[in-house]
């Protein structure tokens, strides 16, 4: 994806006090919001944008952004 600098994945465990609420979270790093924007509006952010549906359940999906 144009201007991704860095992915991360972080996984939820399992802990004795039970399933966590989440799966994971998923970071995605940019420049500024706008090199964001213009990163989910390209043809590789769009698609990567409708591949969300095959592996994320959208009732339990936020998005936050910070800067």
């Amino acid at each position: 994806m144009p201007g991704l600098k860095k992915y991360v994945q972080n996984h939820a465990l399992t802990t004795e006090e039970g399933e966590p609420p989440v799966a994971g979270i998923a970071e995605v790093y940019f420049d500024s919001v706008e090199a964001m924007q213009e990163a989910l509006s390209s043809p590789e952010g769009e698609a990567a944008i409708a591949d969300l549906q095959n592996f994320t359940d959208a009732e339990k999906t936020a998005t936050v952004v910070v800067d």
